[in-house]
């Protein structure tokens, strides 16, 4: 028995229905297809499962992307904090723009380390960051001077209750927050 002829001109038999002569090939795969597989595309005829739709790579994420998006958050919102403590004693208004540089520089850094991919978790990582960066903001002195005290004391939980107060004399800050989470989220895309 002699192999099957595959030259341009043979007719083929369709991979899915044996029984039906074709001349058509996935323009993908390169299986022979019959017309009743046949599906058209922008780039010519496909098989079916070449024809199916593909998640682009920008939306395909995994437990590691997530993994590393949080901990970027995390680390640059601590040090954001730290930092604009710092500043904060010299600018006392410094207080009303931190939020809004800190969504900027969390977002950034959040799409660059998970390769510029979108997705509703990313969101929310940032916007988490942006929130730990106020509350590193506010207890920015003890963070920065005395972060082993901080932890052992036990004073984080009256030291943040006291942030909550702070945001219910002054609601504007809930604004201010907000407006860096919304930039934030902006630039993860």
């Amino acid at each position: 028995m002699s192999a099957p002829d595959t030259s341009a001109g043979a007719a083929l038999h369709c991979a899915t229905h044996p029984s039906v002569e074709t001349y058509l090939r996935c323009a993908q795969c390169g299986k022979p297809i019959c017309l009743r597989c046949l599906v058209m595309t922008p780039v010519g005829a496909k098989c079916v499962a070449c024809a199916r739709p593909r998640r682009l790579p920008t939306f395909q994420i995994s437990p590691i992307n997530v993994l590393v998006g949080l901990l970027t958050s995390i680390g640059i919102a601590l040090a954001l904090g730290g930092v604009g403590s710092l500043l904060l004693r010299r600018v006392p208004l410094f207080v009303m723009l931190f939020p809004f540089l800190a969504g900027m520089a969390i977002g950034e850094c959040v799409s660059v380390v998970v390769n510029r991919k979108r997705h509703l978790i990313f969101r929310v990582i940032v916007g988490l960051g942006v929130v730990v960066s106020y509350l590193a903001l506010e207890l920015g002195d003890f963070l920065v001077h005395a972060p082993i005290e901080l932890a052992t004391s036990g004073m984080v939980i009256p030291l943040l209750l006291n942030v909550f107060v702070g945001v219910v004399e002054n609601p504007f800050i809930v604004l201010f927050v907000g407006v860096g989470i919304w930039v934030g989220i902006a630039r993860v895309g």
